[in-house]
Protein backbone atom coordinates (compact mmCIF):
# COMPACT_ATOMS: atom_id res chain seq x y z
CA UNK A 1 0.00 0.00 0.00
CA UNK A 2 1.53 3.10 -0.92
CA UNK A 3 1.84 5.65 2.08
CA UNK A 4 -0.72 9.08 1.91
CA UNK A 5 -0.12 11.94 4.10
CA UNK A 6 -2.20 12.48 7.25
CA UNK A 7 -3.87 15.81 7.78
CA UNK A 8 -1.43 16.82 11.24
CA UNK A 9 1.71 15.65 8.94
CA UNK A 10 0.46 18.26 6.30
CA UNK A 11 3.28 20.53 5.33
CA UNK A 12 3.25 20.58 1.77
CA UNK A 13 -0.03 20.59 -0.40
CA UNK A 14 0.78 17.58 -2.90
CA UNK A 15 -2.72 16.37 -3.39
CA UNK A 16 -3.18 17.41 -6.79
CA UNK A 17 -3.09 15.02 -9.62
CA UNK A 18 -3.65 17.14 -12.66
CA UNK A 19 -5.54 15.60 -15.90
CA UNK A 20 -6.58 12.72 -15.23
CA UNK A 21 -9.49 10.49 -15.69
CA UNK A 22 -11.89 9.34 -13.30
CA UNK A 23 -11.16 5.74 -13.68
CA UNK A 24 -7.13 6.68 -13.04
CA UNK A 25 -8.40 8.44 -9.98
CA UNK A 26 -10.04 5.42 -8.81
CA UNK A 27 -7.66 3.72 -9.31
CA UNK A 28 -5.11 6.06 -7.31
CA UNK A 29 -7.62 6.07 -4.50
CA UNK A 30 -7.92 2.17 -4.69
CA UNK A 31 -4.18 1.78 -4.78
CA UNK A 32 -3.75 4.21 -1.60
CA UNK A 33 -5.90 2.53 0.57
CA UNK A 34 -9.54 3.18 -0.26
CA UNK A 35 -10.57 3.96 3.04
CA UNK A 36 -13.30 6.70 3.71
CA UNK A 37 -12.03 10.48 3.72
CA UNK A 38 -9.08 9.08 1.23
CA UNK A 39 -9.53 12.34 -1.63
CA UNK A 40 -7.55 13.83 -4.76
CA UNK A 41 -7.92 17.12 -6.74
CA UNK A 42 -7.57 16.72 -10.20
CA UNK A 43 -8.36 18.91 -13.41
CA UNK A 44 -11.88 18.14 -15.19
CA UNK A 45 -12.10 16.46 -18.44
CA UNK A 46 -16.11 17.52 -19.30
CA UNK A 47 -15.75 20.99 -17.75
CA UNK A 48 -12.71 22.68 -18.43
CA UNK A 49 -11.25 25.42 -16.44
CA UNK A 50 -12.84 23.14 -13.56
CA UNK A 51 -11.65 20.84 -10.61
CA UNK A 52 -12.78 17.63 -9.66
CA UNK A 53 -12.85 16.40 -5.98
CA UNK A 54 -12.48 12.32 -6.18
CA UNK A 55 -12.99 10.79 -2.42
CA UNK A 56 -13.95 7.65 -0.88
CA UNK A 57 -17.33 7.92 0.67
CA UNK A 58 -18.67 4.41 2.38
CA UNK A 59 -16.10 2.59 0.34
CA UNK A 60 -17.05 3.96 -2.56
CA UNK A 61 -15.35 6.78 -4.87
CA UNK A 62 -17.08 9.91 -5.59
CA UNK A 63 -16.30 12.32 -7.88
CA UNK A 64 -17.63 16.01 -7.24
CA UNK A 65 -17.24 18.96 -9.88
CA UNK A 66 -15.37 21.98 -8.31
CA UNK A 67 -16.70 25.14 -10.05
CA UNK A 68 -14.07 28.05 -10.74
CA UNK A 69 -15.61 31.47 -10.42
CA UNK A 70 -14.55 33.48 -13.63
CA UNK A 71 -10.48 34.83 -13.46
CA UNK A 72 -9.37 34.30 -9.34
CA UNK A 73 -9.35 31.50 -7.16
CA UNK A 74 -12.94 31.43 -5.66
CA UNK A 75 -14.47 28.00 -5.78
CA UNK A 76 -17.10 25.71 -4.41
CA UNK A 77 -18.19 22.21 -5.26
CA UNK A 78 -21.33 21.74 -7.07
CA UNK A 79 -23.72 19.62 -4.86
CA UNK A 80 -26.99 19.25 -6.16
CA UNK A 81 -28.91 18.61 -2.50
CA UNK A 82 -27.62 21.57 -0.85
CA UNK A 83 -25.58 24.68 -1.29
CA UNK A 84 -21.51 24.91 -0.70
CA UNK A 85 -19.78 28.02 0.51
CA UNK A 86 -17.40 30.00 -2.67
CA UNK A 87 -14.10 29.54 -0.81
CA UNK A 88 -10.92 31.84 -1.88
CA UNK A 89 -8.68 29.16 -3.03
CA UNK A 90 -8.40 25.53 -3.86
CA UNK A 91 -6.39 24.87 -0.49
CA UNK A 92 -8.49 26.71 1.53
CA UNK A 93 -11.49 24.85 0.10
CA UNK A 94 -9.63 21.51 0.80
CA UNK A 95 -9.02 23.08 4.47
CA UNK A 96 -12.82 23.69 4.77
CA UNK A 97 -13.68 19.59 3.71
CA UNK A 98 -11.28 18.80 6.41
CA UNK A 99 -13.83 20.21 9.00
CA UNK A 100 -16.73 20.12 6.91
CA UNK A 101 -18.75 17.01 5.93
CA UNK A 102 -18.56 16.88 1.69
CA UNK A 103 -21.86 17.42 0.35
CA UNK A 104 -24.79 15.74 2.40
CA UNK A 105 -22.47 12.48 2.97
CA UNK A 106 -21.02 11.78 6.84
CA UNK A 107 -17.35 12.21 5.32
CA UNK A 108 -14.85 14.77 5.88
CA UNK A 109 -11.93 14.56 3.97
CA UNK A 110 -8.97 12.79 6.04
CA UNK A 111 -5.70 11.83 3.77
CA UNK A 112 -4.95 12.82 0.50
CA UNK A 113 -3.03 10.64 -2.37
CA UNK A 114 0.03 12.28 -3.23
CA UNK A 115 0.65 13.77 -6.33
CA UNK A 116 1.94 17.45 -6.72
CA UNK A 117 1.58 20.91 -5.58
CA UNK A 118 -1.72 22.61 -7.05
CA UNK A 119 -1.20 25.56 -9.61
CA UNK A 120 -0.20 28.69 -8.01
CA UNK A 121 -3.16 30.47 -9.91
CA UNK A 122 -5.75 28.45 -8.14
CA UNK A 123 -3.91 29.16 -4.16
CA UNK A 124 -5.49 31.18 -1.90
CA UNK A 125 -1.89 33.20 -2.30
CA UNK A 126 -1.31 32.82 -5.88
CA UNK A 127 0.47 34.29 -8.70
CA UNK A 128 -2.43 35.96 -10.05
CA UNK A 129 -5.11 36.27 -7.85
CA UNK A 130 -7.54 39.56 -7.04
CA UNK A 131 -5.11 40.46 -4.73
CA UNK A 132 -1.88 40.72 -6.91
CA UNK A 133 -3.80 41.50 -9.77
CA UNK A 134 -4.77 44.43 -7.72
CA UNK A 135 -0.90 45.56 -6.66
CA UNK A 136 1.11 45.21 -9.55
CA UNK A 137 -1.79 47.36 -11.01
CA UNK A 138 -1.36 49.86 -8.05
CA UNK A 139 -4.73 50.11 -7.19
Amino acid sequence: MASTTSRSEFDDERWFHGKITSQEANDILQRDGGEDGLFLIRESHSSPGNYVLSFINESQPLHLLIRKYKEDAFFSLVLSESESPIIHGLDNLVSHYYNHPVGVSRTTLQRFCPGEPPPHEVRLHGSSNLLHRSTSHGK
